[in-house]
């Protein structure tokens, strides 16, 4: 499943007691304040507002934010029709609750289920809504790993577009980095990198990583830098330049140069496509490394998509999705899976909403894939 983002607010500008022209509140009372959109309506009250000036381009869409200040009932909208049609999706603490607005004064819960990960501030939180038919299908995702995911099938169901939006209950709570879209069942995505490696990871106690379907050639945002933190980047100016490298590491490396072995051309063209055609990384009780570095010009959101599957179990061994930091010289983890089997393929996927803490001077971003040493 991919996700291209198209309608996205920051909610940087100033305090006032709406959320701006392009926003209409339909429950309670949402304010900008301190460059995010804050819950003010008393607790046990509703506040919901839908992003009036666009719509997603397709009725298959998403809705995500960053929780820049948690209060324990934070969520969106999707597919809003008017105040009292839509789907929503709640992050309460530690459950996740999908909801539909069947036209009366409270929405009709759907299904309240106990998530792994407590609700809390500076996470990711996303919704997704796709099917037209006799199914709509929810899904619900926390710092890009999908959570749960619910089939709704009763004649109420609402297979149209709508508008999207915030949603909750939590009063004091601060949203940041809205972002609505559309989802693609091929994990395609046309707006910044949307990655796709996989990871194949050979059999024995030591991984080796390989992606295969990979780090999507047709990401808009390539790379063209013409020099990175990386002392043997020197790339051209021209959209479209990337720089794929692997190693095996007794210890993760903590910055952003290049690993031991460049991709090939040929390397890079089998990755391009979802092809199950791997390129590997041997390791021996060592950390398997994958690293890429994408070109994202004025690009401000980053798509990531990335497929992959391992000999050893990340059941057994966990596999991380992780961005560079170049304000603080660190690893962020993205996404994870500690939870496939063997050599069954599996998406880590995750939305970057601001990049600008993580573009090199030349607009270069760097993604890495590693499996947990044994």
């Amino acid at each position: 499943m991919g996700f291209t983002s198209e309608i996205t607010d920051d909610f940087n500008r100033g305090d006032g007691d709406s959320l701006g022209a392009n926003w209409s509140e339909f429950v309670g009372d949402i304010d900008i304040v301190s460059n995010t959109a804050k819950h003010i309506s008393s607790t046990g009250y509703w506040a919901g507002a839908r992003y009036s000036g666009a719509q997603t381009s397709t009725a298959d869409e998403y809705v995500q934010f960053y929780s820049q200040t948690y209060q324990n009932d934070m969520g969106v909208v999707a597919r809003w029709q008017d105040s009292t049609t839509f789907y929503a999706t709640r992050f309460r603490g530690n459950d996740v609750l999908f909801m539909r607005g069947d036209g009366a004064t409270d929405p009709t819960l759907l299904l309240d289920s106990v998530n792994t990960a407590t609700g809390a501030s500076s996470h990711t939180y996303k919704m997704s809504v796709t099917g037209t038919g006799a199914t709509v299908t929810l899904k619900s995702y926390y710092d890009g790993i999908e959570t749960f995911s619910y089939d709704d099938t009763n004649a109420l169901r609402i297979t149209t577009k709508g508008y999207t939006g915030i949603f909750g209950y939590g009063v004091n709570a601060k949203y940041d980095d809205w972002v609505a879209g559309t989802v693609s069942s091929d994990g395609s995505s046309s707006n910044s990198p949307s990655y796709s490696p996989s990871v194949s990871i050979s059999p024995s106690s030591s991984p080796s990583l390989s992606p295969s379907s990979s780090e999507s050639p047709s990401l808009s945002p390539s790379l063209s830098p013409s020099a990175s933190k990386s002392p043997s980047v020197s790339p051209s100016t021209s959209p479209g330049w990337k720089a794929y490298t692997r190693g095996n590491y007794t210890t993760l490396p903590t910055d952003d140069a290049d690993l031991e072995t460049s991709y090939s051309d040929q390397d890079i063209t089998d990755v391009g496509t979802s092809n199950n055609v791997w390129v590997g990384q041997n390791a021996n009780l060592e950390y398997a490394v994958h690293q890429y570095k994408e070109y994202a010009g004025g690009d401000s959101v980053a798509t990531v998509n990335w497929e992959g599957k391992s000999s050893i179990p990340p059941s057994t061994l966990p596999i991380y999705l992780q961005i560079y930091n170049q304000n603080t010289d660190e690893w962020e983890t993205l996404a994870s899976n500690n939870s496939a089997a063997v050599d069954t393929d599996f998406t880590l996927s995750y939305i970057v909403p601001n990049l600008t803490n993580y573009k090199t001077v030349e607009s270069i971003i760097v993604f890495r894939v590693y499996q947990q040493k044994n």
